[in-house]
Parts: structure tokens; sequence; C-alpha cells
């Protein structure tokens, strides 16, 4: 944490904006992912968030924003995680940064089945599944296929669900 601490304020000294933003994202992720200290990581993301906007840098503010919903998503705060994961989606596909594109869209598919929105989940893991890169993603989409197992069997799918089950038990064999 000191040492995430020191590299922000040192790059914030540098005027690196895009590293210090990228800086404040990790320290905000330790303090609320792992030390539970969720005060101080909304903070520190809003701090991010501020240096990635007033840099132009949307896909830093993308990258952000999707790490930033996951934290609320586990606070429950679900209409604020739903919209930092729309805009980080919005972002994210404008930069073309497919491979957080991927990990935002399960994300927020994710959440809409915390929140019983089988049917919207589904299209936002299928868009997941389909722009992530297998080559380098292989763990990726064996969440999405657990999303999107999850969502098809919430609205009435179950045979889709199964045989996105059986196949992440082929590839984990």
């Amino acid at each position: 944490l000191e040492l995430l601490d020191r590299a922000a304020r040192g790059f914030a000294e540098l005027g690196m904006t895009k590293a210090h933003s990228e800086a404040l994202r990790g320290l905000a992720s330790v303090q609320g992912n792992y030390l539970n200290r969720h005060d101080d990581a909304l903070e520190t993301f809003q701090r991010a968030l501020t240096l990635a906007i007033d840099a132009g840098d949307g896909r830093g503010e993308g990258h952000i924003l999707s790490v930033l919903g996951a934290l609320l998503s586990r606070l429950r705060r679900h209409d604020e995680a739903q919209a930092a994961f729309e805009r980080a989606v919005v972002l994210l596909r404008a930069a073309g940064d497919h491979a957080t594109l991927a990990k935002a869209l399960n994300n927020l598919a994710y959440l809409h089945v915390e929140r019983g929105r089988y049917a919207d989940a589904v299209p936002v893991a299928t868009e997941a599944a389909a722009i992530a890169d297998p080559a380098t993603q292989s763990a990726m989409l064996v969440a999405i296929r657990c999303t999107s197992a999850i969502a098809y069997a919430g609205s009435g799918r179950g045979d889709q669900a199964l045989a996105l089950l059986a196949v992440d038990e082929q590839e984990l064999a």
C-alpha cells in the first residue's frame, strides 16, 4: 500500500498524469478489495477519475470505472455499479480496448444476474464472449460462459446453460 501511494505521489510530482491516475486506480483497488477500506478506496477512485477525465484519457477513465463498478457491486450499491459499468463500456468500446471491455461487460452481465435481470444479462454476456480473445483471455472466457449459463438458466433456457457448462468442463479437463 505504501509503495503504491509513493508511486502515485511520485508520478504526480513528475506531472505524469496517466501514470498517476493508473497508480491511484491500483491503490484504490487494494484499499477496497483487499483491505476493506471502502471509504478510502472510493475517495482514491474519485481522484483517479478526475485525473483521467482532466487528461482526456477515455481508456484510463473506462478502466477506472470498470474496477470501481466491481467495488460498488461488492458493496451492493447496484445502481451506481451499473452506471459505472455502462459508462466504462462506452469508453472502452471507443478506445478499442477489447480485453478490458470484455471484463467490464462480464461484470455488467453478472450484476444483472445478481439483480435477477437474467434476460438483460444474456446479450451483455454474449457480447463479452464475442470480443474476448481466446488466446489471451481463456480464464475470462470461462467466467463469461459461467455468467452466461446462469443468465440462460434464469431466463428459462436451461439447455443453452448446460451446453455452455459442458464446454467449460471439456476445456478444464
